[in-house]
């Protein structure tokens, strides 16, 4: 089974409104799982947490 692996980066700041932060996470995971299955990874690592998003290949 082909996937693709993307490494998502910081951009700018994080609104700490927890109702914007529910609609645009709920907006991505309705995004991200269009494909199939998705697998949302966080790691922590000596530089910080680390996260991966696993799709399969189209």
């Amino acid at each position: 089974m082909e996937q693709r692996i993307f490494r998502p980066t910081r951009a700018g700041g994080i609104d700490t409104n927890p109702t914007t932060f529910t609609q645009r996470a709920g907006t991505f995971a309705s995004a991200a799982t269009n494909s199939g299955q998705a697998t949302l990874l966080t790691r922590r690592e000596s530089t910080g947490l680390n996260g991966y998003l696993i799709l399969p290949a189209a």
